[in-house]
């Protein structure tokens, strides 16, 4: 309401909040997907994956304006194995290594930490 009041319970979420911070760490934690701070609009990002063994794998995608950005992880013997899709220029880090990459779709692999 205008005073800041809420309407009544039923017609409130308390939810909302939560559970955008849990996709937003999805997205921009586990799956590392985030565009670059001088770049708005996914113009070029950065995909910096934090696999964990807790999971086994994640794949996560966003539709940006420029098109499909994916990043996925799965633990793969003693390893992960990332496969990173991206639309635009973007900068990949994996296990602390940083890769320029053009678009298109690039498979990474890492030691299990």
């Amino acid at each position: 309401m205008e005073n800041g009041d809420f309407w009544s319970r039923d017609m409130n979420s308390y939810n909302h909040y939560a559970y955008g911070a849990v996709a937003d760490w999805v997205y921009g934690n586990a799956a590392g997907i985030r565009p670059l701070d001088d770049c708005p609009g996914y113009e070029k990002i950065s995909v910096s994956p934090l696999p964990d063994k807790r999971l086994g794998w994640l794949s996560c995608s966003y539709r940006s304006r420029h098109g499909l950005i994916r990043s996925d992880w799965k633990l793969q013997g003693d390893q992960w194995r990332y496969e990173i899709e991206t639309p635009v220029d973007a900068v990949i880090t994996i296990a602390g290594q940083e890769h320029a990459v053009t678009p298109g779709t690039w498979i990474f692999f890492s030691a299990v930490e």
